[in-house]
């Protein structure tokens, strides 16, 4: 369940503006660590990442909230050269804006949480 609404959240994201980033693993995919002998490939989660050129992440955040919508913004933890690998400056306007997703969520709060963003000044 946590695929496919993950796969209507990229959809939808990259669907409303053609100014969105989604913050995704390079060409060929992450590896897991070490640890893993296997060499085994991650398997996304349901969390998606993405900036805006036009809209600081901060002011998506708190246009969502205004509207009912949980998500965060910030680094989350990442060390810079993984943003920079990605060129992406996540420290400026607040970071990168996350959702996450559960089994619970459902693809009409994805086209909700959508819509709320095409409202935002700027995002188209």
């Amino acid at each position: 369940a946590e695929d496919e609404l993950t796969a209507a959240l990229l959809g939808r994201l990259r669907g409303s503006s053609p100014l969105v980033r989604v913050v995704e693993a390079p060409p060929g995919g992450m590896r897991v660590g070490r640890e893993d002998a296997g060499g085994g490939r991650i398997r996304r989660v349901p969390v998606v990442c993405f900036v805006h050129p036009s809209v600081p992440s901060g002011r998506i955040v708190e246009h969502c909230r205004e509207s009912g919508l949980a998500c965060r913004s910030s680094r989350f933890l990442s060390a810079d050269e993984m943003w920079e690998d990605l060129g992406i400056d996540a420290r400026e306007g607040g970071g990168v804006v996350r959702f996450s997703l559960l089994h619970y969520n459902t693809v009409d709060e994805i086209e909700r949480a959508v819509g709320i963003l095409e409202r935002l000044e700027g995002w188209r």
